[in-house]
């Protein structure tokens, strides 16, 4: 819980818990010209959906939950089932443990801050034309790693987050209207309305991947979209490959997959609507994958997936169990 604690309070940012700040979907304006990758979430739109408010139906008869929720709210000021509207992560190269994060959020500011200043090495310091304040500070997360955040909050309900000053100060002149990303970039997804999480990566190619599968080395650029439009829930992934052949290749390979798959799942019919709702085309040096169904029948799949683990947890534990119990009775504990 204190790690949790710690997490939210380095995303949060503060203003009036009064007003409301929509994020709306991503601002391709606040996000670098230069920039690699990026990953925007939309928790309005995850709300607003009826996947989104099933899962928040379970997620909150967990008393473990509520209880995050409540400790939250008293510390924090804050409630993310309301407050917490939108984050988008980017990054202008590819060197781990580095990117800034723009949270849009609303928060208490005297409990934030309070949180924030009982941190032992927290700072707070001005830019040098002195428009912005910056504060910094150590997050541990367990006993072996820790990292240096910088945050500043440039206007209410905006919280703008980097682990160096230099990437916090780059990311600020961005908000204030210089260097945003063009409305035409490679990196901007074809996000359609209800778009609950989306993003994109560029130039893979020129970037030493920690694999050794060839295919890996065959894609250039990667961007999706997912979220729940009028009823249907939706996928859309296209990926840019090195050439027309591997695209091919690839949907080949999803297409025998998707097959074996629905002859496994014949006598299940929740499970099958999904298998089959999955459509790959190439065009070229894009494969494209898309899947869209009814938001109904994938809470009904997610609701027989989740008993089914639900038994099978519980068959393993009786399975234990009763080994456990033949070792005694032999005379092997």
């Amino acid at each position: 819980m204190k790690r949790l604690i710690a997490v939210m309070a380095g995303m949060l940012v503060w203003g009036s818990t009064a007003v409301t700040a929509q994020a709306a979907p991503l601002d391709a304006a606040s996000v670098a010209s230069g920039a690699k990758w990026l990953v925007h979430i939309d928790f309005d739109a995850a709300r607003e959906s009826k996947v989104g408010q099933r899962i928040r139906e379970e997620a909150l008869k967990d008393e473990h939950v509520k209880k995050g929720l409540a400790k939250l709210h008293d510390e924090l000021g804050t409630d993310p089932q309301t407050d917490l509207h939108g984050a988008t992560l980017y990054g202008t190269d590819f060197t781990p443990h580095t990117g800034v994060l723009i949270v849009y959020a609303m928060a208490d500011k005297d409990k934030l801050m309070s949180h924030l200043k009982s941190k032992h090495d927290f700072i707070a310091l001005k830019t040098d034309d002195g428009n912005h304040e910056l504060y910094t500070w150590t997050e541990h997360m367990g006993r072996d790693h820790k990292h240096t955040v910088w945050a500043s909050f440039p206007k209410q309900g905006v919280g703008v987050f980097a682990d160096s000053a230099g990437d916090l100060k780059a990311a600020l002149d961005v908000i204030g209207g210089k260097g945003g990303l063009a409305t035409d970039s490679p990196l901007l997804p074809n996000a359609p309305k209800g778009t609950v999480f989306s993003g994109a990566v560029a130039g893979l190619t020129a970037v030493k991947l920690p694999t050794r599968l060839p295919l890996a080395k065959q894609i250039d650029s990667v961007s999706f979209a997912a979220g729940e439009s009028d009823g249907e829930d939706f996928d859309h992934i296209k990926v840019g490959m090195t050439n027309g052949d591997t695209a091919k290749q690839v949907k080949s390979i999803i297409d025998g997959v998707q097959a074996m798959g629905a002859l496994r799942l014949g006598d299940h019919p929740e499970a099958l609507k999904m298998v089959n709702a999955l459509k790959a085309s190439a065009d070229g040096k894009t494969l494209s994958i898309d899947w869209k169904a009814s938001s109904d029948d994938v809470i009904k799949f997610g609701e027989k997936a989740c008993e089914f683990m639900k038994q099978h947890r519980q068959d393993w534990q009786h399975g234990r169990g009763e080994g456990k119990r033949h070792e005694r009775s032999s005379g092997k504990e």
